[in-house]
């Protein structure tokens, strides 16, 4: 049986220190105007309510992605961002990096590459 259906304040402030504000494309929502989003849903997949299947998505984002079908992978810690049919017939995934100073200085972001080539299928 499922505990909880929300993030603790303390999973807030971790999912805030990883993803360092809204993980979708180019977004800049800090983390103060972010929900914290199952990827996994909870209620229909009974998805877990732990820091692996927890991203930060602003409101007009994480509506978008309920609402408009388009999806979040989580693979070996990374997240991925699968469009819909309708906006990407190949629903080619693409990296959804985190925007955190300390997430960046460890993984910084390579311009010159796509970064939607090598993700998982």
């Amino acid at each position: 049986m499922r505990v909880l259906t929300t993030f603790t304040p303390a999973q807030r402030i971790a999912l805030a220190a990883r993803d360092g504000g809204c993980r979708w494309g180019d977004c800049d929502k800090p983390p103060a105007m972010t929900d914290a989003h199952h990827v996994e849903h909870w209620l229909h997949d009974h998805g877990s309510t732990d820091l692996r299947l927890g991203i930060l998505l602003c409101n007009p984002h994480h509506r978008l992605l309920h609402n408009q079908g388009w999806q979040i992978l989580e693979r070996q810690g990374r997240h991925w961002l699968r469009p819909p049919a309708s906006v990407d017939p190949g629903q080619q995934l693409v990296e959804m990096r985190s925007k955190s100073p300390a997430a960046l200085e460890q993984h910084p972001v390579q311009h010159d590459r796509d970064q939607r080539i090598g993700g998982p299928t």
